[in-house]
């Protein structure tokens, strides 16, 4: 019989169960086009809140998540959440939460809402988010490490794309088969160019506003 984890440490998901205070408050960053959005969690509370460049954050939060059962099934950590914020008798979701890098964090959180009913009748498996599309959160400090003031040349955007064309068609399928608010694929967009600039070790906030600089040719 697998152990019910009642409250998981937002950071040690995948190797404790205890909330300790070094992990307890931790926040990480999801950059999307020219804003930053965190994900805290805080006791028994998941909240999320918009921040600008500088992860200076709103001091109310956009969303807030009460998390009501949660479980800890290979690579993740599963959570049934109630959105506190809301009213709506459909106010309850799933989220699993991956280790993805030692600096960052994937959180597949689908559109899709359940009733009070229906989210005590779901059994909580890896099979409700495993290849599914997530977006990827880092850490605070180590989005700091990375250098903002570089230039988008024409060279390195062309890297970036020929990258997304040739390494991301399986993300392309995740993303296809799972149920998320992004009509115009900008999170998607986001997600991968993102991800091609922290390899490269450099900072994927603000990319939008960069222009493309073209080398000049000797």
């Amino acid at each position: 019989m697998k152990k019910i984890i009642p409250i998981l440490a937002f950071v040690s998901f995948l190797c404790t169960i205890a909330c300790s205070p070094n992990t307890q408050n931790l926040t990480y960053y999801f950059c999307y086009n020219d804003t930053l959005y965190s994900i805290k969690k805080v006791n028994d509370s998941i909240h999320s809140y918009r921040c600008d460049e500088d992860f200076n954050c709103e001091s109310n939060p956009i969303k807030s998540y009460k998390i009501i059962n949660s479980k800890q099934e290979n690579e993740f950590a599963l959570l049934s959440l109630e959105r506190v914020d809301s009213i709506h008798s459909k106010r309850f979701s799933i989220m699993g939460i991956q280790q993805f890098t030692k600096n960052s964090i994937k959180i597949v959180h689908e559109i899709t809402r359940y009733s009070k009913d229906a989210i005590a009748k779901i059994h909580l498996t890896e099979k409700l988010v495993n290849k599914k599309f997530g977006l990827t959160y880092y850490e605070e400090n180590f989005l700091k490490s990375l250098p903002k003031d570089f230039k988008m040349t024409q060279a390195l955007s062309d890297e970036i794309s020929n990258a997304m064309e040739t390494s991301y068609g399986e993300l392309l399928e995740w993303y296809e088969n799972t149920k998320i608010d992004d009509y115009y694929k900008e999170k998607l967009l986001s997600e991968v160019i993102g991800r091609e600039l922290v390899k490269r070790k450099l900072s994927p906030i603000g990319f939008a506003n960069k222009k493309i600089s073209r080398e000049k040719k000797e």
